[in-house]
């Protein structure tokens, strides 16, 4: 498990600390974003196994994150 990557994008502050510190505690590598923006930057920089989104986002919502997700790796989880 501990080679696992999770990337969790939510975007309000607290709930973003609040479930990567829950992923990183169950021993996941976890990185976290608090945009689809900077989410979909972080993606293009490194690749991960499971895309945990929240679905309002400011700006882009997180179903057209999650499609884009899809699109570049199909393997990745969303």
């Amino acid at each position: 498990m501990a080679d696992e990557r999770i990337l969790v994008v939510e975007d309000e502050a607290d709930q973003l600390e609040l479930v990567s510190a829950l992923l990183v505690g169950a021993g996941y590598l976890v990185r976290g974003c608090l945009s689809a923006e900077a989410a979909s930057a972080e993606l293009a920089r490194a690749p991960v196994d499971l895309v945990l989104s929240d679905w309002k986002l400011p700006g882009r919502d997180g179903l057209s994150l999650l499609a884009e997700v899809k699109e570049r790796d199909p393997e990745t989880a969303v």
